[in-house]
């Protein structure tokens, strides 16, 4: 949801747009299954289990590079459906999710925040 805020998408809207995009990457329609095929990748492992998203996503930017525009406007609709094509290039302009976590950790908290102000109203410790 950090990612898509950074990109002017909130909330339910964030939410929706994600929905929408996990939606449309696991349905097995011919198009999304072309789609796939396109990228060269896919968003599970050969027993099933669905592939870090991270890992998918350098896969997909990788795939897209090799296409013309009409290609990748193909991809991106049928990855993402209509509903997520921004949230959808938003993931795919970021660092990645793991990047986006090791920034937000290295932030201070909002606790640590208020505590350092009250501690500068009342004149120190």
């Amino acid at each position: 949801m950090a990612i898509f805020a950074q990109r002017g998408v909130h909330g339910s809207e964030a939410a929706t747009q994600l929905r929408s995009i996990m939606r449309n990457m696991t349905t097995p329609t011919a198009n999304t299954t072309r789609a796939w095929e396109m990228l060269g990748t896919t968003l599970f492992n050969a027993d099933g289990s669905m592939r870090n998203l991270d890992d998918v996503l350098g896969d997909i930017r990788s795939g897209m590079a090799n296409l013309n525009d009409e290609q990748r406007a193909f991809v991106t609709q049928n990855l993402a459906g209509s509903y997520g094509q921004v949230g959808f290039n938003a993931l795919l302009a970021s660092d990645g999710i793991e990047a986006m976590v090791e920034t937000m950790e290295g932030q201070t908290s909002a606790s640590e925040v208020a505590e350092a102000r009250m501690s500068n109203v009342s004149g120190g410790d």
